[in-house]
């Protein structure tokens, strides 16, 4: 680093914030694909619900329980890649000012003071949402459901 020119190194420091560019891309792009992916789910979820619970409503619980775990997996997922595209940010804010860029993307993401509810907030109410509703599901249609109500048939 020491012999390198400041040219060399403003290579170097460019190099690298097109790779933070692409990585941003990517991030930005598994999301969608997570959330997708996740709604695809859902849809093979309900479908198997419907089957379930016209021939077989003793699976009715799996498949909510089912629906539950992969809200909760999809919204880990979700969660960690949502870290890794604030530390892609916060690395090609660093390089802007590293490049003395005026007025650069990555730094104003890293400034803007959202006070309106945000893509991550709405991803958070939806799994939470989402979990909940599969849980109370779940619990509604578990066998148990007889003994504990007694005559009273939930399903």
């Amino acid at each position: 680093m020491a012999d390198e020119t400041p040219s060399e190194h403003f290579e170097k420091l460019k190099l690298v914030y097109q790779h933070c560019l692409r990585l941003y891309e990517f991030h930005a792009r598994w999301r969608l694909g997570l959330v997708a992916g996740y709604l695809t789910v859902l849809a093979a979820m309900a479908l198997a619900f419907h089957w379930a619970y016209v021939d077989a409503k003793d699976l009715l619980w799996i498949i909510l329980s089912g629906a539950a775990a992969f809200s909760w997996l999809f919204w880990k997922l979700e969660r960690r890649n949502r870290e890794n595209v604030r530390i892609v940010v916060n690395t090609a804010a660093g390089l802007e000012t590293q490049m003395q860029v005026q007025d650069g993307g990555f730094t104003a993401l890293t400034k803007s003071n959202v006070q309106e509810r945000t893509h991550s907030d709405v991803l958070d109410m939806m799994f939470r949402f989402a979990i909940a509703v599969f849980i109370a599901g779940a619990l509604y249609y578990f066998p148990w459901c007889d003994w504990l109500f007694g005559s009273v048939r939930c399903a």
